[in-house]
């Protein structure tokens, strides 16, 4: 069973690092990329701002079906950032390489948003901010699920002995004494996805109305 999940782990981490490598070589203008998006009618807008409002309730369990399926793809994605991260922490002894797959899963989606933001792409921004919140809801049911071991973990059987040697969050907890804390951990996460999600609609709303305002400064000084 290691060994598979060994061969899944690696297979991730090498779909993450050509993911970067292929980033970093091509170099994307960001801001050219925020430009194109801004230039497109408020339809488009308005149906970017309907996606990620799906995206939030189908994390929330609020739409099934055709409706859940974008915050189940960004899950699926999730899931090989979340392996690939297991295994680029495998040289920082257990406790890291545990935490690394909902470090990464977390992470990566962070990072993208703070440097989106930083740049002023609101845009892109919000949507790697619902990309993050999807990714806080997918740790705070595997965080929950520390201390009654009922998911169905990748490269595990359902014995209770393999769950138990499987799940990050199960030994994590043990092994800081905290395993009775696992619904408060599981909580934080759920309030934090929250807000991250209604934040990115705040901030691509925010983004769609600067843009008009300036537009109507623009106008009024050409009249």
């Amino acid at each position: 069973m290691f060994g598979i999940m060994g061969l899944l782990q690696s297979a991730c981490a090498v779909i993450l690092v050509l993911l970067a490598i292929g980033i970093y070589r091509q170099k994307p203008d960001i801001r050219s990329i925020e430009s194109d998006l801004a230039r497109q009618p408020l339809v488009t807008h308005a149906m970017l701002a309907f996606l990620l409002t799906m995206i939030l309730a189908g994390s929330l369990g609020l739409s099934q079906g055709v409706f859940a399926m974008p915050a189940e793809f960004i899950d699926t994605f999730g899931l090989i950032i979340h392996e690939g991260g297991h295994f680029l922490t495998s040289w920082a002894g257990r406790f890291v390489h545990l935490l690394g797959g909902t470090l990464f899963e977390i992470g990566v989606p962070a990072v993208l948003t703070i440097w989106f933001l930083r740049a002023n792409c609101k845009r892109l921004g919000a949507m790697t901010l619902t990309w993050m919140s999807v990714a806080l809801f997918s740790a705070a049911t595997y965080s929950g699920d520390a201390q009654n071991l009922e998911l169905n973990l990748l490269g595990s059987s359902d014995l209770i002995e393999h769950k138990m040697l499987g799940h990050d969050w199960y030994n994590m907890l043990t092994m800081l004494g905290m395993l009775e804390a696992a619904p408060l951990v599981s909580d934080v996460f759920w309030s934090m996805a929250l807000v991250a999600g209604l934040a990115a609609i705040a901030v691509l709303g925010w983004a769609v109305l600067a843009e008009h305002r300036a537009k109507a400064v623009f106008d009024q000084k050409l009249s």
